[in-house]
């Protein structure tokens, strides 16, 4: 009698399914082991679940000028300048101000190439119009990566649909440090460093009968999966 949410292993489930109803269709077995499938549940709400967030790492190169010019048109943004003594220091200061401003509206952070400061952007614009253009429902509205992705990966930028899953030109980091790392060695154009995922959006969407974005969430902490699945004796 309880509604669960699928955080973590969706694909698996669904493969599960579509394997159920293929032997069911040949046996009709409702006993058979195949109409189950090995699960672990979790309390959504224990404070000790983490969702952290996964980066969006432009690799595709592009002028930082340019880039900036094109999120200036929807975003207000705050510079956070920094030098070889105080990186670190100001790197801190910008990642809580993402999470800060990130609890009344969209907000997300960016980093380019060969730039000393660190970007704290901010919805400014509606967008809505944009966004009713690719058909996203109203529940999906409010997350940043939705925006991110529609109004300035795909409309700004010009990644289609088929790059952006195959990650090509475009990457999806889940490691926070990465994301900083791949700009100062040079393997990437910019970073879009993304605020933490809020657990009532989770629900809401799902609960409306949505699916998050791709690669949007990464919950904390991961199961041993091998200890349920090996032989260890």
């Amino acid at each position: 009698d309880k509604t669960l949410l699928i955080a973590d292993g969706h694909h698996r489930y669904e493969t599960a399914l579509n394997y159920r109803n293929y032997r069911m269709e040949k046996e009709n077995n409702k006993n058979a082991d195949y109409n189950y499938v090995m699960s672990y549940f979790t309390n959504l709400n224990d404070k000790n679940l983490v969702v952290y967030p996964t980066h969006r790492i432009i690799t595709k190169w592009i002028e930082p000028y340019v880039l900036l010019e094109k999120v200036k048109k929807y975003f207000n943004h705050k510079e956070f300048v920094f030098d070889g003594t105080n990186k670190n220091e100001v790197k801190a200061k910008f990642l809580q101000a993402i999470e800060d401003k990130n609890e009344k509206q969209i907000s997300m952070g960016l980093y380019m190439k060969n730039v000393n400061k660190f970007y704290l952007l901010t919805l400014r614009e509606d967008v809505n119009a944009i966004l009713d253009e690719f058909k996203v429902p109203d529940v999906l509205k409010k997350l940043d990566l939705i925006v991110l992705h529609k109004v300035l990966i795909t409309k700004e930028l010009g990644y289609t649909e088929e790059e952006q899953m195959a990650q090509d030109g475009i990457k999806y980091i889940k490691q926070e440090s990465e994301a900083f790392d791949l700009v100062d060695l040079g393997k990437a154009e910019a970073s879009f460093i993304m605020a933490y995922p809020k657990i009532k959006d989770i629900k809401e969407i799902s609960q409306a009968g949505y699916r998050m974005p791709q690669k949007s969430t990464y919950f904390y902490p991961k199961l041993l999966s091998g200890i349920v699945i090996n032989p260890l004796g």
